[in-house]
């Protein structure tokens, strides 16, 4: 591939092939750092014609991604700036309290998945940011239930992981936090129902007939507020 001089060619060794035949480069320690990383990954999608569709689609995404945070940036700030907030509460949180290694890592987790989905919202995949949301929700229930049992908290991290996913599903975990709540038989919070929406998108399926938002900034803003609530 021909890449401009000036451009990542300022920061590559000299270019050898590859076992798929692209032409290749080293790139030196400047261009490894992650502004250098960047800079280099948007000028080989710009070059990587032998990608081919694969490259059409992240160079797709790249624009959309580009695109829809201007318009989230103009418009949405006050979600931006919420998420950074909640990172930032959390961090203190975490600094300040005395908690078990494994309620740290889960979360940390939850910020980073919460992160993950307003990439996929950013880059036009709802189905991604959903999933996202139902990953914060298993995580809220699952904080709710080793509040008020917190030797649960040992078992949950010591369990075989298909053990855990039994005994630690949504709707296990659901089921004991509605039981200590009081709820009568047969009925269950309203976080079940939106639990099952998002897991709907874990599935293939057909396009929603309903279509696409009226347009960027009313999706945009459905889908940063679910990530918000979830988180």
């Amino acid at each position: 591939m021909q890449l401009a001089r000036g451009g990542i060619l300022a920061h590559v060794g000299p270019s050898k092939t590859d076992d798929a035949g692209l032409r290749v480069s080293d790139v030196d320690d400047e261009a490894a750092e992650p502004e250098g990383s960047s800079r280099v990954y948007d000028e080989l999608l710009g070059a990587a014609k032998p990608l081919g569709q694969l490259g059409e689609f992240l160079r797709s995404r790249a624009q959309t991604r580009s695109h829809r945070l201007l318009e989230s940036y103009l418009r949405l700030t006050p979600f931006l700036a919420a998420f950074a907030q909640e990172a930032h509460l959390l961090d203190w949180l975490l600094g300040f309290a005395d908690l078990p290694s494994d309620i740290v890592d889960l979360a940390q987790y939850a910020k980073r998945t919460t992160f993950s989905g307003v990439e996929a919202l950013l880059s036009g995949d709802d189905d991604a940011a959903s999933n996202q949301g139902r990953l914060l929700m298993e995580v809220e229930f699952l904080l709710r239930d080793f509040a008020a049992d917190p030797r649960r908290v040992q078992k949950w991290a010591g369990l075989e992981p298909f053990e855990r996913s039994r005994q630690f599903s949504f709707g296990e975990v659901r089921k004991r936090v509605e039981q200590r709540h009081g709820i009568p038989k047969g009925f269950s919070f309203p976080d079940r129902a939106e639990y099952q929406v998002h897991s709907r998108t874990a599935h293939p399926s057909p396009p929603d007939p309903r279509g696409e938002a009226p347009d960027l900034a009313t999706d945009l803003f459905f889908g940063m507020g679910d990530l918000l609530t979830t988180g």
